[in-house]
């Protein structure tokens, strides 16, 4: 295990649409209190690769469904959501 060592930057949120750099990346946060979670969920977007870093918002429950797939997404996620009281 290597040794810790502290943080180059001090932590901190991100405003919405606040980008921050990582060298060779940057990302973008984007609010999204939309989504299932709480108002503050939200997801990271790298821009020059065009890859969505997000949690779960299209969660489906269940084994039935496939993980990778090119059709509908949000009818089994919001299917799924309502049946759930605390959204």
């Amino acid at each position: 295990m290597s040794p810790r060592r502290p943080a180059i930057v001090r932590p901190g949120a991100l405003a919405d649409g606040e980008w921050l750099p990582l060298g060779a990346h940057a990302v973008r946060w984007f609010d999204a209190p939309h989504l299932p979670h709480a108002w503050e969920c939200g997801f990271l977007c790298e821009e020059s690769t065009s890859t969505l870093l997000c949690g779960d918002p299209f969660t489906q429950g269940g084994a039935d469904l496939p993980a990778l797939t090119e059709s509908d997404i949000l009818g089994p996620s919001e299917a799924f959501r309502h049946a759930m009281d605390f959204f």
